[in-house]
């Protein structure tokens, strides 16, 4: 946290991070009645170790970034699973039963098309968008700050599509 406490000494306001989840997802509101902005900042992209964790009781969070966890279902065109099923197997893992096989961990499923469908971790969700509501009321605009990518097979980096990204229930309908 020696990002935030610099940013502390120095009087500016920043949000997305803290010393625990509580203060990491909380909003940073500026401005005055009947302009007040506040802004909920978030990451699809941290790595486990990145992200905040929620104090209990006596014990302390660690501290870290606001995240919204999520899973990613990936179906395989009936070609493509034959040919991950053939790679599970020549890699020394078990190949697919029937519908599903597991790869390197990552379940993949038999399908028309491939696809890659994401959802978010409902827990996670929740509370962005308790945070988000309660950031409303105190504020004429909410702005939520989505830092989001995710490596592709080319070890680029590369956006997940809104329209895809687990991030979707945070759109102004679900909360306002």
């Amino acid at each position: 946290m020696r990002t935030g406490g610099l940013l502390d000494r120095a009087g500016l306001l920043h949000a997305g991070a803290g010393s625990d989840l509580n203060q990491a997802r909380r909003a940073v509101v500026v401005g005055q009645a009947p302009r007040r902005v506040a802004v909920v900042a978030l990451s699809t992209s941290a790595l486990p170790e990145q992200r905040a964790t929620a104090s209990r009781g006596e014990i302390h969070g660690r501290p870290g970034v606001s995240t919204l966890k999520y899973t990613a279902t990936i179906t395989a065109d009936p070609a493509t699973y034959t040919g991950l099923s053939q790679v599970a197997a020549a890699s020394g893992q078990t190949p697919g039963v029937g519908e599903a096989l597991k790869l390197s961990g990552t379940v993949i499923e038999r399908g028309d098309r491939t696809t890659v469908r994401f959802s978010a971790d409902q827990r996670d969700l929740d509370g962005i968008l308790a945070e988000v509501r309660l950031a409303r009321s105190a504020a004429d605009v909410v702005i939520v700050s989505l830092h989001s990518h995710e490596p592709d097979n080319r070890a680029r980096r590369r956006r997940i599509s809104f329209g895809d990204s687990p991030s979707r229930p945070l759109m102004p309908a679900r909360v306002s």
